[in-house]
């Protein structure tokens, strides 16, 4: 039996992506312009895709043939547009826990970890420099005793996680950040720096030399779910798959999954112009 299944919207356009537009060596895949047949097929092209598609390269190796297709340019949605950051810690300084429990916390950390451990090895394997990928840590600083009680609420926080950090005091600051404007400040190791559009640029140049096709400009506008085999339709072509995995977020609700049940919530912010 199949099951058809018509995409009700398309990602629009916000605009150009800070991180993509400052990024010089950006990757160029071709669009889905005529019938394809894979094992595998991940719709969407940024970090859930690429993780999707990495650990499926891991898994299978060359046994099964994998694609990636991405409805826009590759980095010129959401995973262009990024704090930029990759946490692995409690981001709320003045919560009780992360997540509910110590041992929800914890689990939380030890999966953040794992996807930072990752990222990093893929950023290895591909020969990426810092500028795309650097384990820098974190620093939450203040120079006001609203702040300072934020920082002594985390401290006790990572403290109860068994979790090391550092106190910093001006001159630390200073010496570290160039500014004398924050008095007090907390230090932990384990969270990365990334450039989010090199990132995946790179990552997916990465991936296409592996051998997994990677297609963008190309949005699903309708898809036919079979037991057997499943047909993607684009705009100049198709792409049939035995296996589909959905890697688009939020934007899952225009297929018809998960109705009524995400929020969605845009934390975009602004990128100074350079002097």
């Amino acid at each position: 039996m199949v099951k058809t299944i018509k995409t009700k919207r398309l990602p629009k356009d916000p605009g150009p992506a800070g991180w993509n537009e400052i990024y010089k060596d950006k990757s160029s895949f071709p669009a889905v312009d005529t019938d394809i047949e894979v094992d595998w097929v991940v719709i969407g092209g940024g970090f859930a895709g690429l993780g999707a598609a990495k650990r499926l390269l891991q898994l299978l190796g060359s046994k099964e043939r994998i694609a990636v297709i991405e409805a826009r340019g590759i980095a010129q949605g959401p995973a262009g547009r990024n704090s930029g950051f990759m946490l692995d810690l409690p981001h709320e300084l003045n919560s009780d826990t992360y997540v509910g429990s110590k041992e929800q916390d914890l689990r939380q950390i030890r999966l953040n970890r794992e996807a930072i451990t990752m990222a990093e090895s893929i950023a290895h394997q591909y020969g990426m420099d810092k500028a795309l990928f650097s384990r820098s840590g974190k620093i939450t600083a203040s120079a006001t005793e609203r702040g300072y009680r934020s920082i002594e609420t985390y401290a006790k926080h990572l403290t109860a996680l068994d979790e090391p950090y550092e106190l910093l005091g001006a001159d630390e600051l200073y010496s570290l950040l160039g500014t004398q404007f924050y008095t007090k400040g907390l230090r932990t190791a384990k969270t990365a720096m990334i450039q989010p559009a090199g990132y995946i640029h790179s990552a997916y140049k990465g991936l296409a030399l592996e051998g997994v096709q990677v297609y963008e400009c190309s949005p699903v506008v309708e898809m036919k779910l079979n037991d057997s085999v499943h047909t993607l339709i684009c705009a100049n072509g198709s792409v049939r798959a035995k296996n589909v995995i959905m890697a688009v977020n939020g934007h899952i609700q225009s297929f018809g999954f998960f109705k009524q049940s995400l929020l969605h919530i845009f934390t975009y912010s602004s990128m100074t112009r350079a002097s």
